[in-house]
């Protein structure tokens, strides 16, 4: 980032704090409710939408060093960003995987995330930049993670990560891929990350769009987007029960396999619902859960870190357990 962009995106967050965080909140859901549609059906189009409106975020300040690296593995050479705290390692690496349907976003769209994950955590993010739908279907965004992981396993010592405090993370489409990776590690017996954390994540992908938003308003999900989104990602015989798209129906044997979990949800979210399940079976299942839930917000707002409130809350909240997880 050039000088002139860091000095300006110092004085946006300046003025963005003098603005309460209900006018903030009460701007965006105008937004939501009148703005334009991303024109999906023009999928390009969408992303180059969705870009930038990303860089328009002003980035927070980040105290260590920040590296984009290729992760080449027998998928794809895997773009990542790498950001590593100030200190001596070796460190926590959290794997972090960005929403967007599947089909959208890129390592700007998480930048701010993993900016303060990062930091606050004292832990290596490395946010992987994951092949989209259409162009690329189920399940190669979740193979092509699985070799990123083990492509960071390889270059530990020069990433200075700990692979025995790995932590799998994500939001929304991402929050799915880190739900099903956990699944992957139980499958071929690989250790367990130590933490999965969730944030909006997306559970279910049988259950239509139509039935989730019953009695909900379209905020950032509508039931068009959404069928969308589902289209671009699978092949017309891919089943959207399987579990590596549908993480909520593991069988219980699998649930209490799995790693303590943080989850993240809002009101105005459609995929709240499965969301409260899945955290249900998780502790019937005699795992560890951390739920925070958030009122009168929507869909996947911690993309909204730097300008809300409710954003760095929830990333407050997740620093909080980890490092005290750390410490233990």
């Amino acid at each position: 980032m050039k000088t002139d962009d860091t000095f300006n995106d110092r004085l946006k967050l300046k003025l963005l704090s003098f603005i309460p965080n209900r006018t903030k909140k009460n701007r965006i859901y105008a937004y939501l409710r009148k703005g334009p549609r991303l024109p999906l059906e023009n999928i390009e189009h969408a992303r180059e939408k969705i870009i930038s409106l990303s860089r328009k975020n002003p980035a927070v300040t980040f105290p260590g060093s920040i590296k984009d690296k290729t992760a080449v593995n027998e998928k794809r050479h895997t773009p990542i960003r790498v950001y590593t705290p100030p200190g001596e390692g070796p460190f926590p690496v959290i794997i972090y995987m960005h929403g967007g349907g599947f089909s959208i976003g890129d390592l700007d769209m998480a930048d701010n995330i993993c900016r303060v994950l990062s930091s606050s955590t004292k832990s290596v993010v490395a946010s992987v930049d994951y092949a989209l739908a259409p162009e690329y279907k189920f399940p190669f965004a979740l193979d092509e993670c699985f070799e990123v992981i083990k492509w960071i396993e390889s270059n530990s010592e020069e990433l200075q990560v700990r692979m025995s405090n790995l932590i799998l993370a994500g939001d929304s489409a991402g929050g799915n891929l880190a739900a099903a990776l956990s699944l992957r590690f139980h499958e071929v017996n690989r250790p367990m990350p130590v933490y999965q954390v969730l944030l909006s994540p997306v559970l279910d992908m049988q259950t239509s769009a139509e039935e989730k938003l019953k009695n909900m308003e379209e905020l950032v999900l509508s039931r068009r987007g959404m069928e969308t989104f589902y289209h671009y990602y699978f092949e017309e015989t891919a089943d959207p029960a399987d579990l590596s798209a549908s993480p909520l129906f593991a069988p219980e044997s699998v649930f209490a396999a799995l790693p303590a979990t943080i989850l993240i949800t809002a009101e105005d979210d459609p995929l709240s619902e499965e969301a409260f399940i899945y955290a249900d079976k998780l502790r019937q299942a005699g795992v560890r859960v951390y739920h925070k839930h958030y009122k009168e917000i929507f869909h996947d707002f911690v993309t909204f870190t730097g300008v809300l409130d409710e954003a760095e809350d929830a990333l407050a909240y997740i620093a909080a357990i980890l490092t005290h997880e750390q410490k233990a």
